[in-house]
C-alpha cells in the first residue's frame, strides 16, 4: 500500500534537542519507526506556508511550498503533491506517533473503515504530561484516498480550526469514522470522547497509552486564541459560521 504522510511545518526549532534540530526531526523518525513501514510504501511530505525558509536535509523527505500563505494552503499544497496514494495521514511537525500508530490505523481501514482517528496523550514543550485529550487532531488521522477526495480539501478561508471545519463536512459526507483510544479508556467522565462518539465509533487499542503525543506549544494556534484580542475574534467568527453550516460544533 501507498501511504502518504502529510506533515505541516514551520520548522521550529526543539527546545529538547541538541543541535539545532527541530521538532520535524523527530516527527519524521517517528514515522520511520513504524511496525509496518517495511511493509508498505510510506512517502512524507512537508507542506511550508509561503514564504518559507531554507529547509533542513532530511533524507527521502519532500517539500512543498504553497503558492499563497496560511496552513490550509501548505495542507492541500502537500497533499497534491503526494497523488498517488492509496491512504493518507496527517502528523503536526511538533507531535509524533507511538511505533504502532499506523499499524492500528490501517488494520481500521482494511475492515472497512473510510477515516480512523487517535486521542492523544499531551504534554509540555519540556516533554512533561499534561493531560489525554480526547479531540480527533488532525496529527491522529488516517484516511483511505477516496474519502479524502469525497471531502475536499481543507477550507483555506479558516485559519484557526480548519481541521474542525473539515471535520465537519466528513461528518455530512456519511463516511465511517472510527476513533482509537487507549486500553482501559473509561467514556462515561470524558465528555470530549462522548463528544466525539456522537459522529464515530469508538475502539480501544491494547496500549496503555495513546498513539499520537501531542505537543501543546505556547506558538500554537490554541495559545494564540488565548492571549491574542484579535485571535481570539477571528476564532469565534470561525465558530459562529462552523454552527451556521453545521448545526453545532462538528466533532
Amino acid at each position: 500500500m501507498r501511504i502518504a504522510v502529510v506533515i505541516p511545518s514551520r520548522l521550529a526549532p526543539n527546545p529538547l534537542a541538541e543541535g539545532g534540530r527541530l521538532y520535524l526531526h523527530r516527527a519524521v523518525s517517528s514515522v520511520r519507526r513504524q511496525t509496518v513501514a517495511s511493509a508498505h510504501e510510506i512517502k512524507i511530505v512537508v507542506g511550508l506556508s509561503h514564504p518559507a525558509p531554507p529547509t533542513p536535509s532530511i533524507d527521502g523527505v519532500q517539500y512543498v511550498v504553497a503558492v499563497q500563505p496560511g496552513q490550509a494552503m501548505a495542507l492541500n499544497a502537500a497533499v497534491a503533491s503526494a497523488v498517488p496514494f492509496d491512504a493518507l495521514a496527517f502528523l503536526e511537525d511538533d507531535d509524533h506517533w507511538a511505533d504502532k500508530r499506523l499499524e492500528y490505523g490501517l488494520a481500521a481501514l482494511a475492515q472497512g473503515f473510510d477515516f480512523v482517528s487517535s486521542n492523544q496523550r499531551e504534554v509540555d514543550v519540556e516533554g512533561n504530561f499534561v493531560r489525554v485529550n480526547d479531540f480527533a487532531t488532525c496529527s491522529g488521522q488516517i484516511m483511505t484516498r477516496a474519502c479524502w477526495e469525497a471531502v475536499g480539501p481543507f477550507d483555506p478561508s479558516f485559519k484557526w480550526h480548519l481541521d474542525t471545519e473539515w471535520l465537519g463536512r466528513l461528518n455530512a459526507s456519511g463516511r465511517k469514522r472510527l476513533h482509537l483510544v487507549e486500553h482501559g479508556a473509561d467514556v462515561n467522565p470524558r465528555p470530549w470522547l462522548r463528544n466525539v462518539m456522537q459522529f464515530s465509533k469508538a475502539a480501544t487499542t491494547t496500549e496503555r497509552e495513546p498513539l499520537v503525543t501531542r505537543t501543546v506549544n505556547p506558538e500554537g494556534g490554541m495559545a494564540r486564541i488565548a492571549k491574542d484580542p484579535i485571535a481570539a475574534a477571528e476564532s469565534q467568527d470561525e465558530h459562529r459560521r462552523m454552527f451556521e453550516k453545521f448545526g453545532g460544533y462538528p466533532w
